[in-house]
């Protein structure tokens, strides 16, 4: 799935301490995925920016800006006139 990568999710037990919570020594291991970009991350995205994911490439997501050409090209058309 593109936006998660394969991952150990590692879950601990804890207990009540004296004065705060304490490690029993037992926890788990399991296989599952975690985002490559935290979908809060893509939504704030500003207008013109999107997020670049490859998968398969071993690259981490990239943010990139967007530029829009046609402003230019349009003043480049009534420039030649």
């Amino acid at each position: 799935m593109a936006g998660t990568r394969a991952a150990w999710i590692t879950t601990e037990q804890t207990g009540e301490g004296l004065l705060s919570r304490t490690s029993t020594g037992r926890g788990m291991r399991r296989r599952g995925y975690e985002y490559e970009l935290h979908p809060s991350q893509i939504k704030r995205l500003s207008t013109g920016c999107v997020a670049v994911i490859a998968p398969g490439s071993g690259q981490a997501p990239t943010i990139a800006r967007i530029c829009n050409p046609m402003p230019a090209i349009r003043a480049h058309r009534t420039t030649r006139r």
